[in-house]
């Protein structure tokens, strides 16, 4: 039998940016994400906004591997747009 899915609750009121970090090679790539949507990901801060503005479908692989991680780093920023 399959069990009905059961999602976390989005915790901010639109779009947030990721940011993820080499501090090897010193680069930083932002993934901007809305309800458990991936709307993009840039080398650009700047370009963050604009992503925000779009729309994006939801994939259950990327909410377990969002959710984990925005789990287990609450000390991470994240960028509300």
């Amino acid at each position: 039998a399959l069990l009905p899915l059961q999602l976390a609750t989005w915790d901010w009121p639109g779009a947030i940016a990721l940011p993820e970090s080499d501090p090897v090679l010193g680069l930083t790539q932002w993934h901007v994400v809305r309800q458990w949507c991936l709307l993009g990901s840039t080398a650009n801060a700047k370009q963050c906004s604009a992503l925000a503005q779009g729309s994006g479908e939801f994939d259950l692989d990327l909410y377990h591997i969002l959710s984990g991680w925005l789990h287990r780093h609450p000390e991470q920023l994240v960028e509300q747009l």
